[in-house]
């Protein structure tokens, strides 16, 4: 079992990156391999997940990504089970790590009874819901940012990226190089995204019925809300209401 890394991940990486051959030594010698949120890059470094799909806490995937192209991270899941070498999300994550780990060796039975003694929900199979803002905000394009800024001040009225560049003195195409290169995303998707993120705040913070929520972060049709807020958080509207808004946390 190899353990998340400390908060400031370079240094730990730094500091624990001797563990690495021996990782290695153990994994061709046969053993099996765990790793929880961070530590995958421990995993990744041994060349333990080339070429195979791995996930990790979900704020630090991009960085996997880019340090080890190789690996194909799916930021999205909770576990991603290899065989040999197991991958899990972040922070509490490990809990789900554990108790699979269990079901897997011990049986259903046995992880069952763990959960309910330890009062664990050991059944996330995303980090879809726990999914926000990360580096979207994090550069120094000072034009994109001000466009952000419109953008989650206008949430629940009609917006258009041409119309949207215009206001701003660029066109559109100009606008999406920029946005992508500052944030990682385009401007529709960061709209898209966005509008999930409200639409989430409104689910976990008021009662407002979900036509209300809809018309609040700026979707007109039902159906295709409902499509996108599912694709983006693996729940339904009502479905992440209950499990994260006001009454849920209140039991």
């Amino acid at each position: 079992m190899v353990p998340g890394l400390d908060d400031d991940l370079a240094a730990s990486f730094a500091v624990n990156r001797g563990w690495v051959p021996w990782l290695t030594r153990w994994h061709a010698a046969g053993a099996r391999i765990a790793g929880s949120c961070t530590g995958a890059f421990l995993l990744t470094d041994a060349g333990l997940l080339d070429g195979m799909p791995a996930t990790t806490h979900w704020m630090f995937a991009g960085e996997l990504r880019r340090h080890y192209p190789a690996v194909q991270v799916t930021a999205d899941q909770m576990i991603v089970d290899n065989g040999d070498v197991i991958t899990s999300g972040g922070a509490t994550a490990f809990l789900n790590l554990v108790l699979y780990l269990v079901e897997r060796f011990a049986g259903h039975d046995r992880a069952n009874l763990a959960a309910r003694v330890l009062l664990v929900d050991g059944h996330r199979p995303s980090q879809l819901p726990y999914i926000a803002f990360g580096r979207e905000r994090a550069h120094d394009d000072v034009i994109v940012h001000q466009v952000q800024q419109h953008i989650d001040s206008h949430l629940g009225e009609p917006l258009r990226i041409a119309e949207l560049a215009s206001s701003f003195g660029l066109s559109e195409r100009t606008l999406s190089r920029r946005f992508a290169a500052a944030t990682g995303r385009g401007p529709r998707a960061y709209l898209q995204h966005a509008r999930i993120e409200h639409a989430k705040r409104l689910l976990e913070t008021a009662g407002d019925p979900i036509d209300q929520v809809r018309r609040r972060a700026g979707y007109s049709d039902a159906a295709a809300f409902r499509r996108v807020f599912k694709q983006a958080t693996g729940l339904s509207p009502s479905g992440y209401r209950d499990a994260y808004g006001l009454r849920a946390m209140a039991l």
